[in-house]
Order: C-alpha cells, then structure tokens, then sequence
C-alpha cells in the first residue's frame, strides 16, 4: 500500500507540474501578444497622425493685421464670382479703414442691398480681428466673423474701453444678375480699427468683469 500511494503522489506531482507549465505558458503567451499589439498600435498612431509642418498648422482666427482698404473704383468689380468670404474681407476692408463714420458709403453700399447707409455716433474699436467660419447653402450663406475689441466710441467723441471679444454674423444673398453675393443683414455699429480713429477721440475707462463672447448682427438702436 505505501509502494503503491507514493507511486500515486508522484503521478500528482507531475500532474500539479504539468497544470504550472500550462498556466505559465499561456501568461508568458498573453504578455507577449499584449506587447506586440502594443507596439503596433504605436506605430499605427504615427503613421496615421504625423506631425503637421508649421504652414500646415491652422492658424489662429484673430490678427492684428487689418486689410489695406481696396483703391478700386468700382468695388463690385473685385466682388464679382468672389465666396461670401471674401466679400466680407471687402467689407471688413472699408469697414475698418472708418468709410461709415466719415460718411464714405458709396463702396459698402455696392456689397450690400441697403438702400443707404445708416448715420452712427456710436462704434466698436477694433484690436484684432479674422472670419471664423463660413457656411453657403445654395443662394444663401453666412459669414462669422470674431473681433477682440477695446471698447466703444460714444457721440463721436469718447472711447469707452470694454476690452472683449464679439462675434459678428453676416449674412449673403447671390444676385444672380451681378454674379455677386451682397450682404443682406441689418446694419450693425461701424467696426474701425484703433489705428483709424480720428485724433480728437478722448479715451475713458471702467471696470468691467469679463464675459463671453458677445454676438452681433442684429439691427442694433443706432443713437
């Protein structure tokens, strides 16, 4: 009996032995395969996701560099077969050079389907500006623009500063005769750039608490 329950302990043992190899194995195997796929995945990221040249890069919505005001005579002529986009960089060109609040309306009016132009003794100062996004849908678009402003001029006289940062929606209509897309929003306050204030803008300030982007593009009561 005991020649024969050693024989059977031995045969446990093996089995016992056998069971650790198997596991191990299968926990070696495992940590290889996890490794591998590891490495690969690695690789596969590199490959699908380089790193981007620097003219690549997308560029950041505001600049500081405002558009030289056209010297066409006829605006229209640059404006024909152009995207809303850059239509609005026409405007945006006049807009900022100060044409409405020096009354120099004749160009703008050419982008737009106002009838006139309305009168303003209230307008934005403009620091930094560029069009965000533009959206088109058949014969109509619409063009966002972001500017970082400084604050406001009041009764032509007086910079109020509210350093923020507006949005402002455009919105096009295709004239279909000119091969134009003219703008069809209300008027909203002349947008000038710090650079083109006229020299007897007296500067104020107050204390504000920053907030979110403000949007514009309504109508706006003109005073």
């Amino acid at each position: 009996m005991e020649k024969r329950s050693s024989a059977q302990i031995k045969i446990v043992d093996i089995n016992a032995m056998r069971t650790r190899l198997s596991q191990t194995a299968v926990l070696l195997f495992y940590i290889l395969s996890l490794s591998a796929y590891s490495s690969a995945q690695t690789v596969d990221q590199k490959t699908i996701e380089p790193t981007q040249p620097k003219e690549l890069q997308p560029k950041p919505v505001l600049s500081s560099d405002i558009p030289l005001k056209p010297k066409a005579k006829d605006i229209s002529a640059l404006a024909r077969g152009k995207s809303p986009k850059e239509v609005a960089k026409l405007f945006f060109a006049l807009d900022l050079s100060g044409d409405r609040i020096t009354n120099n309306n004749a160009q703008i009016l050419k982008l737009t389907n106002w009838e006139r132009a309305l009168p303003w003794d209230l307008y934005v100062v403009v620091e930094k500006w560029g069009i965000k996004s533009e959206k088109i849908k058949e014969d109509r678009a619409v063009v966002e623009a972001q500017f970082e402003l400084a604050g406001r001029v009041i009764k032509s006289e007086y910079l109020l500063r509210e350093p923020h940062i507006e949005e402002l929606e455009l919105l096009f209509q295709l004239n279909k005769k000119k091969n134009q897309w003219e703008i069809v929003s209300d008027q909203s306050p002349p947008h000038v750039a710090r650079g083109n204030l006229p020299g007897n803008i007296k500067e104020l300030s107050i204390e504000k608490e920053e907030s979110a982007p403000q949007k514009g593009g309504g109508a706006g009561a003109h005073q």
